[in-house]
Parts: C-alpha cells; structure tokens; sequence
C-alpha cells in the first residue's frame, strides 16, 4: 500500500513539472 502511496507521489510530481516546464 505505502509503495502504491510513493508511486503515485513520484508521478504527480512528474506530472507537475512537465505541467511547469509547458506553462513557461
């Protein structure tokens, strides 16, 4: 479950700096 946790963490944060790097 916590690894689960960590995964999804690892790709929100992908997720947001690709989102970040387009918004630039």
């Amino acid at each position: 479950m916590l690894r689960i946790f960590i995964s999804e963490q690892r790709c929100v944060k992908l997720i947001y700096t690709i989102l970040s790097t387009i918004n630039k």
